[in-house]
C-alpha cells in the first residue's frame, strides 16, 4: 500500500534557542485523538531518526534536508515557485478519507501548505483541490494563521490564529471523513467543514512552502492512518 514512515520533521538546529525553558520541543507535543472517527491502519510514518531515512518525494523547488533528526524544507536557490515534497510517490494507489499527524517547527519561512490535488500527473502550478494553509507573520512570537480553504470554488471554509514562539515546535492533525475536513492543533483549536472536494480519491499528500536565503519550515514525525 504505502511505504513506511512514522513522524516527518523534528527539531531545527538551533543551540540558543534549547536552552531556553519556554520552547516547545516536539517530544513534548501531546497526542492528539481524532475528532471524526477512530484511528485505523497507520499507513505511513517516518521519524527521520534512521540513518537510511530520506528527505521525502523533492518535487518543484524543493531542497528538503535531513537535520538532526528531522526533515528541514527549503526552496532552492533562486526559486521563482512555491517548493513543493510530496508524502510518496504518486503511482501509489490514491487515498479517500485518512488522518495525517505531523508536527513542525517555523524557521523564518512565509508560508507553509499542506495540500491534498486529484491523482495521478499534476503539472507544478495546478491548484490543490482544498489545502491547509499556515502562515507566519515574521514577527517574532505574534498569533501564526491556520486556515482551511477549499479550492472548488476557492474559498476559506474556517480560519484560527495560534500563538508560537521562535523555535518551538506545533502540531497539527488534519482528518478527511465523507467529505468532511476537520484541522486540529496541539493547543486544542479545531477548523471544522465541508470541502467540494473532499470525498474524491486523493494523491499523495504535499508539503508546500515559500520561503528563501535558507528559511523554511522544519517537520517531523508525520503519521497516516485510515479510519476504522
Amino acid at each position: 500500500m504505502f511505504s513506511r514512515f512514522t513522524r516527518v520533521l523534528r527539531g531545527l538546529f538551533l543551540p540558543a534557542l534549547m536552552l531556553t525553558p519556554t520552547v516547545v520541543m516536539a517530544a513534548d507535543l501531546p497526542e492528539l485523538k481524532p475528532v471524526l472517527g477512530e484511528r485505523g491502519e497507520l499507513l505511513f510514518s517516518e521519524d527521520f531518526d534512521s540513518p537510511d531515512a530520506k528527505p521525502l518525494v523533492r518535487s518543484a523547488a524543493s531542497q528538503p534536508q535531513i537535520i538532526d533528526g528531522h526533515v528541514s524544507l527549503m526552496q532552492v536557490e533562486d526559486a521563482k515557485h512555491i517548493g513543493v515534497v510530496n508524502l510518496w510517490e504518486r503511482d501509489r494507489e490514491p487515498v479517500t478519507d485518512l488522518i495525517m499527524q505531523a508536527d513542525f517547527q517555523w524557521n523564518g519561512g512565509h508560508t507553509f501548505n499542506v495540500e491534498f490535488k486529484k491523482p495521478g500527473k499534476v503539472v507544478h502550478g495546478d491548484p490543490p483541490e482544498f489545502f491547509v494553509l499556515f502562515r507566519g507573520t515574521g514577527e517574532g512570537n505574534r498569533p501564526m494563521g491556520v486556515s482551511l480553504a477549499d479550492n472548488a470554488p476557492r474559498a476559506a471554509v474556517g480560519k484560527q490564529m495560534i500563538a508560537i514562539e521562535p523555535g518551538q515546535w506545533c502540531r497539527f492533525m488534519i482528518e478527511i471523513r465523507d467529505g468532511q475536513v476537520a484541522v486540529q492543533m496541539h493547543d486544542g483549536q479545531v477548523i471544522r467543514g465541508a470541502c467540494n472536494k473532499a470525498s474524491d480519491p486523493k494523491g499523495a499528500p504535499s508539503l508546500s512552502f515559500a520561503g528563501v536565503d535558507g528559511k523554511g519550515v522544519n517537520v517531523d514525525n508525520i503519521r497516516v492512518w485510515s479510519f476504522k
